[in-house]
């Protein structure tokens, strides 16, 4: 006991030492002042930032080793993972496919027994009634007065009652047999049942353990994606972008922009995926964000006006264009992307400035100053475009449309047929060269082209084309069809309308004809061409009052339509207002003082309103103007007379 006393107070005594020392240990840390260890700090920090920049490419050569074996390790992972999974459900259609053989093994033997059983009471009421049988053979026996045949029939009952006893015993055996077979079925399946209850609880328990793996795995990965910081989650979008999984390059994106909403890199990817979904405003709104933070970036600047242009917002695009070409001179995309957006030469001339080999901005230069009728320096530019791309057809078609501007059809015939050769499902250059050929007068090549166009693109400009060249070339016919089709189209032209209304009045389809002037006339009821034509019509179906209405439309637009006059005045004499017709003719006169028909009809009236000498007058001037007119047989024996 002294022994043990003395021990504890030593180890007391220790203890009180060692509270001591802690104890003037941290007074003395607490006495430090705090400046002395930052001073420390911050001489110590040249050293490492030294040692750092030093070891630079050791240490990102060895964080990248690091995240090699990470992503090695997860991918492996992952493949056990679905190995495991497969193996799991492989096992579980197997364990399934046993049970349900064994299921239906024990439903057929059930089935079995139960036959068994049926034909078992079946035997068993045919007994009864043999043992019935039998019991009044007995009966009956007892009365018999023969001892002879009451001994030979006891004989029989007897033998009978051993094959009853033996079949009964039959039976009997039979029954022990199904009893043991029923026992034997219900042993197999519950041992079945036992089995399958059991490999289930297995997969319950193999499943709950793999899902706790899959927490435990999800958590850690959850832990380290937040433990990133904000430039590498901008890494791991930028490299989603690039191969182009938007979904997951969205999911780091809002995670960055989560931990710094003033990330420029993130605001940029924000804007890069919102572009990917067609969200151009929001991509703008994106872009415009990350440019308040990184305003000397040369392909932000490129993006946002990408964006803008898609907006239709030309101006604000060039701008950003020319802003990606001031912090990166040598941008031959941008500046063809600015004169896109402002359609003028010089964002053209400053990318073939860049790059002198860039063929479209050659062609899309020659566009320019073909709008602006700058004939030879389009030429000269689409030229250059189709000798640095000389298999690229679209080049070579609007060289053709050069020539053709500028009246050079030959080069034009070959520019265009140049485009035909490379592509011959060229549409524009079909119709084109139908162009150039009806310049040419070559009118059933002209027709040929344009039969092409309209077959490769039915459209109502081709098809009005089309009709309009045939019947140039005098393909009534063909012209009828195309203009037919290219009136059935809703927004045929209204010049398709008249050309076929004015075919089927020339044809003396008048219904029709005023049917398809009527749907021209709802287009463009001030239309003098329509109104005209309309007149025209209603003058050939005799329903006069209908013509001189759509003639005095004519008129309100243009009074000195003598055409229109004319036929006015000679509604009025079918009507037989002569003097309005006589007003109307005297005016187609003063109009046109070669109209023919004016004298000739002018005069008739005079004379027959008995002014003889006033229409005499008028025939005679008629044959001074046209000594061979077509009545002048007519005209000489009215003036004989």
């Amino acid at each position: 006991i002294q022994r043990f006393e003395k021990n504890q107070e030593k180890i007391l005594q220790k203890n009180l030492k060692i509270r001591q020392r802690e104890e003037k240990r941290r007074q003395s840390k607490e006495e430090k002042p705090q400046s002395e260890r930052n001073k420390k700090f911050a001489s110590q920090w040249p050293a490492v930032g030294s040692w750092c920049k030093k070891n630079l490419k050791k240490i990102l050569s060895i964080t990248g080793l690091v995240l090699l074996i990470i992503i090695f390790l997860l991918i492996v992972s992952q493949c056990r993972s679905c190995v495991s999974n497969y193996r799991e459900k492989k096992e579980a259609l197997r364990l399934e496919a046993d049970l349900e053989r064994a299921r239906k093994a024990t439903e057929e033997a059930a089935l079995r027994v139960a036959r068994e059983e049926e034909e078992a009471q079946r035997r068993a009421l045919e007994l009864a009634q043999e043992e019935e049988a039998l019991r009044k053979e007995q009966e009956a026996l007892a009365l018999e007065q023969s001892q002879k045949e009451r001994a030979l029939r006891e004989a029989q009952l007897r033998q009978r009652e051993q094959q009853i006893a033996q079949q009964r015993a039959a039976q009997e055996a039979a029954a022990k047999r199904r009893e043991e077979q029923r026992k034997a079925l219900e042993r197999q399946q519950a041992q079945l049942e036992a089995e399958a209850q059991k490999r289930q609880e297995e997969a319950m328990i193999a499943a709950a353990q793999k899902a706790a793996k899959e927490a435990i795995a999800a958590k850690a990965e959850a832990d380290r994606i937040n433990a990133l910081s904000v430039d590498e989650l901008n890494d791991l979008a930028d490299k989603a972008i690039d191969e182009k999984k938007f979904d997951e390059a969205r999911k780091w994106t809002d995670m960055a922009l989560a931990k710094d909403s003033d990330s420029w890199r993130a605001n940029r990817n924000d804007g890069r995926i919102k572009e990917n979904q067609k969200d151009y405003y929001g991509a703008s709104s994106s872009y415009a964000k990350a440019l308040r933070f990184k305003p000397d970036y040369a392909m932000l600047w490129y993006e946002y006006g990408t964006v803008l242009y898609r907006l239709e917002k030309f101006t604000n695009s060039g701008f950003a264009f020319g802003k990606a070409l001031e912090y990166k001179s040598d941008f031959r995309a941008a500046a063809f992307n600015q004169g896109l957006a402002y359609e003028k030469a010089k964002g053209f001339q400053k990318a073939i400035e860049i790059e002198p080999s860039h063929a479209p901005s050659h062609s899309k230069l020659g566009d320019i100053y073909l709008n602006e009728k700058k004939y030879n320096e389009s030429i000269s530019s689409l030229e250059t475009a189709t000798k640095l791309q000389p298999t690229n057809a679209d080049f070579w078609g609007k060289l053709g449309n050069a020539y053709f501007a500028k009246g050079e059809l030959v080069n034009a015939d070959k520019a265009f047929s140049r485009s035909l050769a490379l592509n011959p499902n060229t549409v524009s250059s079909y119709y084109n060269l139908a162009n150039v050929k009806m310049e040419q007068k070559q009118y059933s090549d002209a027709y040929r082209y344009a039969a092409k166009a309209a077959e490769l693109s039915p459209n109502s400009e081709y098809l009005y084309k089309a009709g309009v060249i045939a019947q140039s070339a005098g393909f009534q016919a063909e012209a009828v069809k195309y203009y037919e089709a290219a009136a059935t189209a809703d927004d045929a032209d209204v010049g398709v309308l008249i050309n076929l209304g004015a075919m089927y009045d020339a044809d003396g389809k008048y219904d029709q004809a005023a049917t398809i002037l009527n749907k021209a006339y709802e287009k463009q009821p001030n239309s003098i061409e329509v109104n005209y034509n309309l007149g025209n019509v209603f003058l050939h179906k005799e329903d006069y009052e209908k013509a001189k209405r759509h003639y005095r439309l004519v008129l309100a637009q243009n009074r000195q339509h003598a055409n229109a006059r004319y036929y006015l005045a000679f509604a009025h004499i079918k009507t037989s207002d002569l003097a309005a017709a006589q007003q109307e003719l005297k005016s187609v006169i003063a109009t046109d003082p070669n109209y023919y028909d004016a004298y000739y009809h002018l005069g008739k009236i005079l004379i027959s309103g008995g002014k003889i000498e006033d229409g005499k007058a008028q025939l005679r001037k008629l044959l001074e103007l046209k000594p061979n007119y077509k009545h002048a047989q007519e005209v000489q024996s009215l003036l004989a007379s």
